[in-house]
């Protein structure tokens, strides 16, 4: 079969025309594009036609001496077409895309690094800090978080006066998500979303608001560290509470760090303490209750 499906692919190159057609004859009698030209049951005009893509990936097989990343397969117009989907780069990039609204906070540098260097190997050393830094929180952590990462869960509410543990562990679970499950994450830290609200959302509601709240309702996970950092006002707190019961309707998990207990006594809207507002309480009293009811809470042990 193989040879008969080699000799019609070359029934047309003639004596006078076979030096001109050397390189052809020579891609198609490689074993690999002959077992390529097999297995995709190619006909004489379909190899013709996409010679172009046989020649590329003759070239990569000769010059590498193994097959690419990419692969050559039928399209549905029934030409030979190449899937990249499988590169190296091509997947980081769409690892990359995963990680949404990092205008407002950046991803650190060693995941930049990452993403943007294909040879490079994920950072180990984000696993080995999770590891350690769940080490400041109860057992019971690590089964929470295994319940997050398997199914539908409660949210992830960590207290940690040093951000450090809070930060290791959840950096490791939105590079987990991004990664390995191909979850789209947004990490934003709260102070840098109060800050990019307060100078673009309100300035031009009409596009801003709907574009930001877009992201943050419909990314698979998010997390907003550092919340708590600073009193805000009543607006960003209501903004918060919009965005949180929206996602737990969506079944959508929320993760936030804190360096205090905000779901208890401590003031989290401005002026409240100093000016008595019902309304304002009545907000602040609802945010809590939807950290108390909504997310599990673990508190880091201090060293």
């Amino acid at each position: 079969m193989q040879k008969e499906i080699l000799d019609r692919a070359l029934a047309n190159v003639t004596a006078e025309e076979f030096d001109q057609n050397a390189e052809k004859s020579a891609i198609l009698c490689h074993p690999k594009i002959a077992e390529l030209i097999i297995t995709l049951k190619l006909n004489q005009k379909q190899i013709d036609n996409g010679m172009n893509y046989l020649q590329k990936y003759y070239n990569f097989l000769t010059k590498n001496s193994k097959e690419p990343d990419w692969k050559i397969y039928v399209n549905l117009d029934g030409q030979l077409d190449i899937d990249f989907s499988n590169e190296i780069s091509f997947r980081k990039q769409n690892m990359y895309n995963n990680f949404w609204l990092t205008q407002i906070t950046p991803l650190d540098n060693d995941l930049e690094t990452y993403f943007a260097i294909p040879s490079k190997q994920k950072p180990r050393k984000i696993l080995t800090e999770a590891e350690q830094k769940m080490q400041l929180f109860s057992p019971a952590l690590k089964n929470t978080i295994q319940l997050i990462t398997a199914k539908e869960s409660k949210g992830l509410f960590l207290v940690d006066d040093s951000f450090a543990a809070s930060r290791a562990i959840f950096k490791y679970l939105a590079t987990l998500f991004a990664t390995n499950k191909n979850k789209t994450v947004a990490y934003i830290d709260a102070n840098s979303l109060y800050k990019f609200l307060s100078n673009n959302y309100y300035k031009k509601p009409s596009q801003s608001e709907s574009l930001i709240e877009k992201y943050l309702l419909e990314v698979d996970y998010l997390f907003i560290e550092r919340l708590g950092v600073g009193l805000k006002p009543e607006w960003f707190i209501t903004f918060l509470i919009s965005i949180f019961s929206e996602r737990e309707i969506n079944h959508k998990i929320n993760f936030v760090s804190s360096p205090i207990d905000i779901s208890g006594n401590y003031p989290l809207i401005l002026n409240l303490g100093q000016h008595y507002n019902a309304g304002a309480e009545k907000v602040e009293t609802l945010f809590k209750n939807i950290l108390k009811t909504s997310f599990v809470k673990f508190i880091a042990k201090n060293k």
